[in-house]
């Protein structure tokens, strides 16, 4: 059996579950309001920690390294949102 190139098995990720769980978080914020943006914050941060794990199996981490590289890429990933959310409220007051 011949290995599956690395840009096609990160392509079967993104199309097989990152999107579907991306578009779902954001039809859940059009759909439940508030809850939406939970569910959007949970899909996004699976999305993220699903992709790092791939990685870290793909590069033979050990176990414990994939775990806390899955932790600070949440770390990373939320902290990044909750900028762009405060830069976006800025701007807001800002015109008004």
């Amino acid at each position: 059996m011949k290995p599956q190139p690395v840009s096609e098995y990160m392509t079967d990720i993104i199309i097989g579950w990152m999107m579907p769980t991306l578009y779902g978080g954001f039809f859940a914020i059009l759909l439940f309001g508030g809850f939406g943006i939970i569910c959007a914050v949970m899909a996004f941060l699976f999305a993220v920690t699903y992709v790092v794990q791939q990685i870290g199996l793909l590069l033979n981490f050990s176990e414990l390294s994939i775990h806390v590289c899955m932790a600070v890429s949440c770390f990373f990933s939320l902290s990044f949102a909750f900028h762009l959310y405060c830069e976006w409220r800025y701007k807001l007051n800002q015109k008004s």
